[in-house]
């Protein structure tokens, strides 16, 4: 800490091979998915850095992060540096608070590379009550080699009555438009986004059903290009039923140049966290990029012996139509941890993926607590191995 409300982090050559895998679900898609990041050194103040979708800083030798409050000012900076095809990755992003309902702030990132630079810079603002809010951005990209591009983005939403509301988002993005340190889903579009959505409670006791929440939206893209290119329209249903039962059904329709999908999607569940267990599934048939496809998933969430046992297990299967055939892949993956005692964990994770190829891995953890000096982890098996070598690894890490 450098204040109490600021603190710093440097690292130096992490291994992050502790840390349990985001595995990506199988998938038709046209761009590139958001998936989550679990390495501390990024999670740890996330809220600071704004818009920064840190899975592009893949690996890393340097690090150092600083962020924190100081009086109405959030501040956040970020470097990380790879010493090996050198590579220099740096986030600053400022924001100051007026009051509690609106703020501004500015936002710089830049990767530098010996063939290759990038730099973000963007400013915005907003606010709004309970009731109402909206948001104004604008950020410019400065490629080498390449153009310089632009993005604009105006927001807002309005609450209808006590359950429902109602939300608009207006973007444009130049062709030339690029940023390393961000996921953006395509460029040289400007696209608008509009939706409803409506809420009931049951009173407790009264009905059969708890709750339920329906939601209509419609999205435009128009090309640079010029002339429409892309459309979308969904809609979703979802109930849940007393005994901590939940129903949802879901349709989709959307064109995009020169593919079409629709498809509707099935999902049902049960459980609740303060029960500590949940099940979930879904099942979904359409075409996707003019194919046929059909996906079915399902997934086991439970605590037991007082939370020192903790099961959780995961399913996913898809199926593409090919000529007069089915393509198929599945993947599970899950894990099963037990609190020991005296803070030691037992860890065992598995992960299996099939599809034109089989891919497999078993790792096993055991730590104590891993956050104070004396604290280790012990791992068998590298969770994120891919060959024999690194599936059978042993590693013993202490931090400093």
């Amino acid at each position: 800490f450098i204040t109490p409300d600021f603190k710093y982090a440097l690292t130096l050559y992490p291994d992050y091979s502790d840390i349990e895998a985001v595995y990506e679900s199988i998938d038709i898609s046209y761009t590139e998915r958001w998936l989550p990041d679990k390495r501390p050194f990024f999670t740890e103040g996330s809220e600071y850095f704004g818009p920064l979708y840190s899975r592009r800083i893949d690996k890393f030798d340097l690090g150092l992060k600083a962020f924190g409050q100081a009086g109405k000012s959030q501040i956040g900076f970020l470097n990380c540096i790879r010493f090996d095809s050198f590579r220099n990755d740096t986030v600053l992003n400022y924001n100051y608070n007026f009051t509690h309902q609106y703020s501004m702030g500015v936002m710089l990132q830049s990767r530098y590379e010996k063939s290759h630079r990038n730099i973000l810079i963007a400013g915005g603002g907003g606010g709004g009550t309970s009731n109402f809010g909206y948001g104004v951005s604008y950020a410019i990209s400065l490629t080498e080699p390449g153009k310089d591009g632009f993005l604009y983005n105006l927001s807002m939403w309005q609450r209808v009555g006590e359950r429902g509301g109602f939300f608009a988002n207006y973007t444009a993005l130049s062709p030339d438009f690029w940023a390393d340190l961000q996921l953006i889903d395509i460029t040289g579009v400007k696209a608008t986004n509009i939706g409803f959505y409506y809420s009931g409670v049951s009173p407790r006791g009264k009905k059969w059903w708890e709750s339920y929440v329906w939601e209509m939206s419609y999205g435009r893209a128009n090309y640079w290009s010029g002339g429409c290119k892309a459309e979308n329209k969904g809609g979703s249903f979802s109930i849940g039923l007393r005994g901590d039962i939940s129903l949802g059904i879901s349709r989709n329709i959307s064109f995009f140049e020169p593919f079409r999908d629709h498809f509707t999607t099935i999902s049902f569940g049960i459980g609740s966290p303060e029960k500590k267990y949940f099940f979930s599934s879904s099942y979904g048939k359409g075409i996707r990029t003019n194919s046929p496809y059909k996906f079915a998933s399902g997934g086991i969430w439970r605590q037991l012996l007082k939370d020192k046992l903790n099961i959780g297990l995961n399913f996913e299967k898809r199926w593409v139509g090919v000529g007069s055939g089915w393509f198929s892949a599945q993947q599970i993956w899950g894990s099963i941890s037990y609190d020991i005692g005296k803070d030691f964990w037992i860890v065992i994770r598995l992960y299996q993926l099939q599809d034109t190829d089989k891919h497999h891995n078993i790792s096993a953890v055991i730590r104590r607590k891993g956050e104070r000096k004396g604290d280790f982890y012990f791992v068998l098996g590298d969770p994120l191995g891919t060959d024999f070598k690194e599936r059978m690894a042993i590693k013993y890490i202490m931090p400093w």
